[in-house]
């Protein structure tokens, strides 16, 4: 005869199927997370599960105080930081099942370590690990389990679209673990605060309707049409209602539908991070992230008079680290670069070095100009801290300078970070607006090539919202950049889905790459799409030819990233 569960809350039927179930899905998810749920008593799964679940859990009488379980969940129970999680779980199983999963698997890796402890002492008995033990243990776990959860919980949000409901909860119980996974990762924490805080009513949404009498209703209005008349005109007198039916003067409910909207289509340029371009010897354009060593680079030696002449150098070490990034504006284009790079500044007719932390607006920088074959002063019209990012460095076997986006810099310290990061975060704001709006969204990375397309629909799935998760949390930055290939097919992929409504596109890169204008015109055309580019620190004057509307972003922090969410 099976053995039946007994815990130690009171009022909990611990032999019905449904409670059975929520405390062997608490063991799947510690198995998932790398913990031996087996080793988990069910009767200790179920009480944690109901600790986080009810408004106010009761320790059971005929319990025992000296049990162990009976101890983890008391001192559970107790904790201060406990009331902090259940602001998140209480009432919902979902994400109720989620913390008592987190809480038991840390809970079960601290204990081990203490077993681990006493097993090299003279006292190892079961007795050791003393009611103060526990607590120490629960407190510990409890704390590491709040992170998670407030990840889960935000990640959730922005899943649903600001909008709960929107998602079916029995759904999101089949990825519970899935969505723990991503809010662990540290790129996905990284994207959520860059949104985080957004609200439903910065949105900017856009809602348009018509008049239908069959649609909501929205005012009133005169006329003779019986199927919207309001309770007032139907108690008129007979003679009365009729002379007011003929001079369509009846008082009518003034109904309106809302307007089908076409998708949101973002394309992500993927080769955001380490974009920075460097001029080889041979005329050709380099990104620094795609630099080997061996590659020949446009160098320059500082001569007797104390300008710099052209020369080259070849590659013979590739530097990555992570430090605090300045993004510099000048007249030629925009790099960043490290706080403790040099950079050489034009001053009194000769050159002195300077690190990109120490230059200010108004001085001169040096741009390369491959027609003239040689180096000019070019003003910093901007300087501003981007944050701490992954950047980029060369060394070079004799001078010591090359190009980056066109401007002069000395191969010390380090060049270019992450700005897919912020793109991320707006391809999901994005997203957010498109469930609000009722609409379809599709995302789709690109570099030389457009990558497989994301779909989510009107009415989201957990499956494809999911999906959609896994595609911006794991494409990292590479590859070339081939902006008109990409509109191209975001142009077909949305006249051959026959939505039939007018589409955005939005597509947000930081390439230079020349837009074929008369073929991607033709194809947003065809489509009856709207182009809207968001070029990051820089500038391309033939993509600007092609949109609808041109940002261009210096900045990348949230109040840049709401103005795209919410544009029209």
């Amino acid at each position: 005869m099976e053995e039946q569960v007994r815990g130690v809350l009171k009022g909990i039927d611990y032999q019905n199927p449904l409670t059975i179930y929520r405390g062997e899905r608490i063991r799947r998810i510690i198995d998932f997370l790398g913990g031996k749920g087996e080793k988990i008593p069910l009767d200790l799964a179920i009480d944690t599960f109901y600790v986080f679940y009810l408004p106010f859990p009761i320790l059971s009488e005929d319990a025992d105080p000296s049990n162990r379980n009976y101890q983890v969940v008391k001192y559970l129970m107790k904790s201060p930081s406990l009331h902090s999680i259940k602001g998140k779980t209480l009432i919902d199983p979902f994400m109720s099942g989620l913390a008592a999963s987190v809480f038991l698997s840390e809970y079960e890796s601290l204990e081990e370590a203490q077993r681990s402890r006493h097993s090299r002492s003279t006292d190892n008995s079961e007795e050791s690990r003393d009611a103060s033990e526990v607590r120490r243990i629960v407190e510990k776990a409890i704390v590491n389990t709040m992170m998670d959860v407030e990840h889960v919980r935000r990640l959730k949000s922005v899943m649903e679209g600001l909008e709960p409901g929107s998602i079916s909860q029995l759904s999101f119980e089949e990825y519970g673990p899935e969505l723990l996974r991503l809010a662990r990762t540290t790129d996905v924490r990284r994207i959520l605060e860059l949104i985080e805080g957004l609200k439903p009513w910065e949105l900017g949404l856009k809602k348009k309707s018509e008049r239908h009498k069959h649609g909501e209703i929205g005012g009133y209005e005169p006329g003779r049409d019986i199927e919207r008349l309001t309770p007032s005109s139907r108690i008129l007198p007979d003679e009365l209602f009729y002379l007011r039916f003929l001079s369509s003067r009846l008082l009518l409910y003034e109904k309106r539908v809302e307007e089908s909207l076409g998708p949101i289509y973002v394309l992500l340029d993927k080769c955001l991070d380490g974009e920075s371009l460097v001029e080889l010897s041979n005329g050709r354009l380099k990104k620094l992230r795609e630099i080997r060593v061996g590659d020949e680079v446009v160098s320059a030696k500082i001569s007797s008079k104390g300008v710099p002449v052209v020369s080259s150098a070849e590659v013979v070490e590739i530097v990555e680290d992570v430090k605090p990034v300045y993004g510099l504006k000048t007249e030629a284009g925009v790099l960043k670069a490290s706080g403790n790079h040099v950079i050489p500044v034009f001053q009194n007719s000769s050159t002195i070095l300077k690190q990109a932390s120490e230059v200010q607006p108004g001085e001169h920088l040096y741009a390369y100009d491959y027609r003239e074959s040689g180096f000019k002063p070019v003003r910093l019209l901007e300087k501003m801290m981007l944050g701490v990012e992954k950047v980029f460095d060369i060394r070079l076997g004799k001078d010591h300078f090359f190009t980056a986006n066109g401007v002069l810099v000395h191969n010390s310290g380090s060049m270019d970070g992450v700005k897919i990061t912020w793109a991320k975060a707006v391809a999901l704001g994005l997203y957010i607006r498109a469930v609000r709006e009722h609409r379809e969204f599709y995302v789709r990375f690109f570099d030389s090539q457009p990558y497989p397309l994301i779909k989510v629909g009107r009415r989201p799935k957990a499956r494809e919202v999911v999906e959609l998760m896994n595609y911006i949390a794991r494409v990292k930055g590479s590859g070339g950049t081939d902006i008109s290939r990409a509109l191209i097919t975001a142009s077909t992929d949305i006249r051959t889905g026959a939505s039939g409504e007018t589409s955005d596109i939005i597509l947000i890169t930081d390439g230079v790459d020349r837009i074929a204008e008369q073929h991607v015109s033709y194809n947003l055309k065809r489509a009856g799409a709207n182009l809207y580019s968001v070029m990051i620190l820089g500038e391309n004057p033939s993509l600007k030819k092609v949109s609808t509307k041109y940002f261009s972003v210096t900045r990348l922090g949230r109040s840049s990233a709401l103005k795209i969410i919410e544009v029209r």
